[in-house]
């Protein structure tokens, strides 16, 4: 019904054909819409890991129209990147790692960086950074 009214809005000929069918389209589009909040964005600290991947994983897949491919998600998570984390996936994009191209792998390497380890910066003189991963072994004790 919104539909219609958006065509005897535009039948005044004030539009041309192409602006009223990008009307239509546009309101489907935002009637399809989750409202789902946009994940907040991570720093790198590890506490909060858990709650951001999960934002980022249900945001993405409550909008697939958004995200049709790895290569967008992986983008997409990488945008909510501030600081210590942000300085982890420069080198991805600066390289155009395969990563980029393979979501689950990406959020694997984020899961050993952010969840399963202790991570050293390292920043060189030439201002890359090196990341030095020790798995953490919480407090089971190797005899």
């Amino acid at each position: 019904m919104a539909d219609r009214e958006v065509l005897r809005e535009s039948s005044s000929g004030d539009e041309n054909l192409e602006n009223l069918w990008l009307n239509v389209k546009n309101r489907r589009r935002l009637r399809r819409k989750s409202p789902v909040s946009m994940p907040e964005k991570f720093s790198g600290q590890m506490d909060r890991f858990p709650a951001f991947m999960g934002q980022c994983q249900l945001f993405i897949s409550l909008r697939p129209e958004d995200f049709p491919t790895d290569r967008s998600k992986v983008g997409f998570i990488i945008s909510l990147l501030t600081g210590q984390a942000a300085n982890w996936a420069t080198p991805l994009l600066v390289q155009d790692s395969p990563l980029l191209n393979n979501f689950q792998g990406f959020l694997q390497q984020m899961r050993v960086i952010w969840l399963h380890s202790e991570s050293f910066w390292i920043k060189l003189s030439s201002g890359i950074y090196l990341t030095l991963v020790v798995p953490s072994f919480g407090s089971r004790s190797f005899c």
